[in-house]
């Protein structure tokens, strides 16, 4: 999987699952993670980076961040743009396997599951193909200074509850982020397939010059 075949810079899922839907048993079994039980027992945040395994083909790395709040735990998967080369002696769950091996941690049928998609285009390629009416303020210290005009729209998106598209217009890109909401299992919702979904309505707000 490429997210810059997408224009993706990040692909985010987050879930809350009943403490009972986690298996924190057999996930704390590994040996490299059960140090960490009592902390995260005790609503510590577990974060992990998982490296790419094959840079050829894919250009991503992952982070996993997990945290019992409450009787709910709260998971996030980060797929973000970039190879992070594995180190000596790094092992399985490498950024491909991460959707594979979390699910077997979880019962099947949790849900809801939330995912966010933030999309780049540049400008020397792509403008907005939609008016963009709303002026507001850049996210970075350097953009801030200027003043952005972006869009929030609802959206419809195959398989999921609700959606939600936000687009703006900046000095050397077109960002798009999109925001979607699914009642369905966690294996229905592979990383490769949401950027299919996603990207046929993001093409709906870009065009090329």
């Amino acid at each position: 999987m490429q997210l810059t075949r997408y224009h993706c810079d990040e692909l985010i899922l987050t879930l809350r699952a009943g403490r009972d839907d986690f298996h924190n048993e057999q996930f704390f079994r590994d040996p490299r993670l059960r140090a960490e039980a009592k902390n995260w027992e005790k609503g510590a945040s577990l974060e992990l980076l998982h490296y790419t395994l094959y840079p050829k083909i894919s250009d991503y790395h992952v982070h996993t961040q997990l945290r019992l709040v409450g009787q709910k735990v709260r998971l996030v998967i980060y797929w973000t743009r970039g190879v992070v080369r594995r180190k000596p002696g790094a092992e399985y769950p490498f950024a491909e396997d991460v959707h594979e091996w979390i699910r077997k941690f979880l019962k099947p049928d949790v849900y809801p599951i939330t995912v966010y998609g933030h999309f780049l285009f540049p400008s020397s390629r792509y403008i907005s193909a939609v008016g963009l009416p709303m002026p507001f303020w850049g996210p970075t210290k350097r953009e801030r200074r200027k003043r952005i005009v972006g869009l929030q729209v609802s959206a419809e998106l195959r398989g999921a509850e609700d959606a939600m598209v936000i687009t703006a217009a900046y000095e050397k890109h077109v960002f798009i982020s999109v925001a979607a909401w699914f009642r369905t299992k966690l294996s229905r919702l592979d990383p490769e397939g949401l950027l299919k979904k996603f990207n046929r309505l993001v093409l709906d707000f870009v065009e090329e010059r």
